[in-house]
């Protein structure tokens, strides 16, 4: 799907500042495209809803929707780079110290 697409459709998003709307802002910047959704949220559950109850499309991870994609609710439609690689940051948090030796493998790994 082109990305330019969306520019015809209300769209639902996040609310700005929120790294949703941060990793959208860099998508649609390298695409030359203005985001200018008419609906801001905040959280990935209300843009669901929102979604589903018509009032326009959203984006949101696809994890968020899988249930609804095996339901058959919603459908997820992929759109063409630049706005389709569209790629997120997580950040590891954990208390100082560790104890469980799972949770250290996992920092291990993650540092890695």
């Amino acid at each position: 799907m082109p990305p330019d697409w969306l520019l015809r459709e209300t769209l639902v998003v996040r609310k700005p500042g929120s790294m949703t709307w941060r990793a959208l802002e860099r998508a649609f910047e390298q695409a030359n495209l203005e985001l200018s959704p008419t609906f801001y949220t905040d959280n990935n559950e209300v843009t669901k809803r929102l979604v589903l109850a018509g009032a326009g499309v959203g984006i949101v991870s696809r994890v968020v929707v899988q249930p609804n994609l095996k339901v058959g609710n919603l459908k997820a439609l992929r759109l063409a780079p630049p706005v389709g690689e569209i790629r997120r940051y997580f950040w590891l948090v954990h208390p100082k110290r560790v104890a469980n030796p799972a949770a250290q493998a996992l920092i291990a790994l993650l540092r890695t």
